[in-house]
C-alpha cells in the first residue's frame, strides 16, 4: 500500500464555544459546515482560492502526489453564516446534500432539521420529528430526495420528501442490536451502510423500493464509530475509522447473505 503523506494547512480556532462534533464539505470543496454541543452550525469559506493555490501541485506520474510545503498553502477561514435556535441539545451531525443546496443536522433533542438555500444564506425548511432517542446522524441520498438517520433506538430511519417539499418516514430498518452511531448512503451505488455499537456493519440493499439487510461484517470487536465508502463503481471497501479494513461486498455479501 502506497503511503501518503498528510499536510496539515489550517486549523479554525475561534468559532463554536463547545466541542465540535462534526465537520462536512460542501460538495464543490469550498466551504464547511461545523456543528457544536453550542447547538448551532457555522458555514465557513475560506478567504484564498483555493483552486489556483492546489493547481500548481499535481501527482507524479506513478500517481505519487506532490505535496507542498504547509507555509505555501495556509489557509484562512471565514465563518460567513451562524445557524441556531432550531435546535436546543448538541448538533451531532451536519450533513450537505450533494447538490450543495440543502443542509441537514441531527441533534441530541431527537430531531433532525432541513435546511435550504435561499440566495447566499441557509434558511429554516423543516424539522423531522418522531423519535425518542438522540439523532446520532443523517446523510443524504444522491438525488437528494432521501434522508437517512440512525439513533440511540438500534434503528435507521429512511425520511421521503415529496412533491410538495414536506418529509415523511417511509421505512425503519432493524436489525443492529445497539446504538447505530452512523449511516450513509453510496455514492454511486444502490445500497446503504451503517455502523453499531454492536460491533458490526452492516449492507442494506434496494430491492425495488424496499431496503434489506444484505450482508453483516462482524470482523471489530468493539464499537464501530465511523464508515466512508470509495466511489468507485467495481468495488465498495469500507474506511473504518481507527481500525481500517477494506472489504469487497461483492464477495463478502455471498457468504453471509441473510434471508429477507
Amino acid at each position: 500500500m502506497r503511503s501518503i503523506k498528510v499536510t496539515k494547512v489550517s486549523t479554525i480556532h475561534d468559532g463554536h464555544a463547545e466541542r465540535i462534533w462534526c465537520a462536512c464539505w460542501s460538495p464543490c470543496g469550498t466551504a464547511l459546515a461545523t456543528c457544536s454541543s453550542d447547538c448551532t452550525i457555522k458555514i465557513w469559506r475560506c478567504k484564498q482560492d483555493m483552486a489556483k493555490i492546489f493547481q500548481r501541485y499535481d501527482c507524479t506520474s506513478d500517481g505519487a502526489v506532490v505535496t507542498p510545503p504547509a507555509e505555501e498553502v495556509a489557509l484562512e477561514w471565514e465563518c460567513v453564516q451562524t445557524i441556531e435556535g432550531d435546535q436546543k441539545r448538541s448538533i451531532r451531525c451536519v450533513s450537505w446534500s450533494p447538490d450543495g443546496r440543502s443542509l441537514a443536522s441531527s441533534s441530541f433533542d431527537r430531531t433532525v432539521a432541513v435546511y435550504k438555500l435561499i440566495g447566499d444564506y441557509f434558511e429554516a425548511h423543516t424539522t423531522l420529528e418522531g423519535y425518542e432517542n438522540e439523532v446520532k446522524w443523517v446523510d443524504w441520498s444522491v438525488d437528494c430526495k432521501t434522508l437517512a438517520t440512525c439513533s440511540r433506538d438500534k434503528n435507521i430511519w429512511m425520511w421521503v420528501e415529496d412533491e410538495d417539499g414536506d418529509w415523511n418516514c417511509e421505512s425503519v430498518l432493524t436489525g443492529h442490536t445497539q446504538d447505530v452511531k452512523q449511516v450513509r448512503f453510496h455514492p454511486s451505488q444502490e445500497f446503504i451502510i451503517s455502523a453499531s455499537y454492536d460491533n458490526t456493519v452492516r449492507c442494506w440493499i434496494y430491492d425495488g423500493d424496499e431496503l434489506y439487510n444484505e450482508c453483516t461484517v462482524s470482523n471489530h470487536t468493539s464499537t464501530v464509530w465511523s464508515i466512508a465508502t470509495s466511489s468507485d463503481v467495481r468495488t465498495s471497501p469500507l474506511s473504518i475509522t481507527v481500525l481500517v479494513v477494506s472489504i469487497f461486498f461483492s464477495s463478502v455479501c455471498t457468504q453471509k447473505k441473510s434471508t429477507r
